[in-house]
């Protein structure tokens, strides 16, 4: 590994060079060998813990929250927001050589998830957060290391996941949101079931507001992600749900969404999405996770087994697409097929954040997973009511197979949630 690529644990990769300054100078030219990594991640603890506001933890407070990566103040630095249930939101301001000056930010209700982008186009990011209950919450950047609350006119329903992009192609930001209503059901009792729930939304950008479309009744989701799986240069939707609930997908076809099943085996319990070209053939296959043991030894069975038994309980509906592995969805002769288990990475665990990144330089994309649940309805049988495992990095051997490279020291049991990377010290 020449290069490293640091991973947060609960974004995007930037690479950024600072301006130069004209004056006299005295060049001297040295020959520079490029430095050698060892090959191992080293940890950074960084001043931020999850919390919630009951012990012991139970679902769904065990899902967690999520945190973000951008340079909130232009300074070429990639800075972290942390979402948070029940204390402050932070965040880590970088100031280089993978130093962070902790700020908390007093964000109302309990958040979940958490992105940064430049919403208004000021050349600025701003942060919007997911919560508990309710919609999304805008805080814009007041460039001063201050953000201000500001309306999101026209998005009005709950929401645990979204993602934003450009998907009628004006030019501006457009949001895709989906509640997680077992959840609502639990804390809202009869007014959430008895007004319709949330479900799925798009919200068209107008500019000063946002005009909502409902594309789905219900959702479980805990991820969305945008990307063209019709392979006509336009963005798609895909939204992973939860439980039973079968993953849902829309393409746009003349101004409209239109709801398609492009993939004959889906995920059971869809934590995460994410999508990457594997084999460099210019073609993104598109890789979900779901709760599978990777080992098969007496222990690890024996901690699965009482959650295992209760998910077999419940009887597949006849033509049920899906299965509780992973999938590795490749467009092959026409047709996606799930190919997970063919490249080796279809369990990993109780797995929740998947991405794809180089993380050894060779110019194929590896795949790093956070894994670990704590709950007491679902692990009470285990010390902390905890399923202690470690994440799992899988090396891309030339887009062929890949293989687990526990070597590599990014193996922790903290039970991570979510996950990004990017390079945090400027050095590529």
């Amino acid at each position: 590994m020449a290069a490293r690529i640091f991973i947060v644990m609960a974004g995007f990769l930037l690479l950024v060079a600072l301006p130069a300054i004209a004056q006299d100078v005295t060049v001297k030219v040295t020959p520079l060998t490029q430095s050698q990594c060892s090959g191992h991640f080293v940890p950074h603890l960084l001043s931020h813990i999850t919390t919630v506001y009951q012990m012991p933890i139970r679902m769904y407070d065990s899902n967690g929250s999520g945190l973000a990566l951008g340079d909130l103040n232009n300074d070429g630095l990639i800075d972290v927001v942390f979402a948070n249930l029940d204390a402050p939101e932070t965040i880590l301001w970088n100031e280089g050589q993978l130093q962070f000056r902790h700020q908390e930010l007093d964000i109302p209700g309990r958040t979940r998830g958490v992105v940064i982008l430049d919403l208004n186009a000021d050349g600025w990011r701003d942060i919007i957060f997911t919560a508990q209950r309710g919609a999304p919450s805008l805080w814009l950047n007041q460039r001063n290391g201050n953000f201000e609350f500001s309306a999101l006119v026209g998005v009005s329903r709950p929401a645990y996941a979204m993602n934003w992009g450009d998907l009628d192609g004006d030019g501006d930001l457009d949001l895709v949101t989906g509640s997680y209503d077992a959840e609502l059901s639990m804390i809202n009792t009869n007014d959430f079931l008895f007004n319709g729930g949330a479900g799925v939304y798009y919200y068209e950008n107008q500019g000063d507001s946002f005009t909502g479309t409902r594309l789905a009744a219900r959702a479980q989701t805990l991820t969305i992600l945008l990307t063209d799986m019709t392979d006509d240069f336009r963005w798609d939707i895909a939204v992973g749900n939860d439980f039973a609930e079968l993953d849902r997908y829309w393409t746009r076809q003349s101004g409209n969404w239109v709801e398609v099943t492009p993939f004959p085996t889906i995920t059971h319990s869809t934590m995460s999405f994410d999508a990457a070209d594997l084999d460099n053939d210019g073609s993104w296959e598109l890789f979900a996770t779901d709760m599978h043991p990777y080992h098969a030894d007496e222990a690890t069975m024996a901690a699965w087994k009482p959650v295992m038994e209760d998910m077999m309980a419940v009887p597949m509906r006849e033509g049920d697409p899906q299965v509780m592995t992973n999938t590795l969805q490749a467009f092959q002769a026409g047709a996606y097929r799930n190919i997970s288990d063919i490249l080796g990475i279809s369990a990993s665990g109780w797995s929740w954040s998947a991405k794809f990144g180089d993380l050894d330089s060779d110019g194929f994309r590896d795949l790093y997973i956070v894994n670990g649940m704590i709950a007491e309805d679902l692990f009470g049988h285990l010390p902390g009511n905890e399923l202690v495992e470690e994440n799992m990095v899988f090396n891309n051997l030339g887009g062929n197979i890949f293989t687990p490279a526990s070597d590599w020291g990014l193996n922790s049991t903290a039970s991570g949630r979510g996950m990004s990377m990017a390079d945090m010290d400027g050095d590529g």
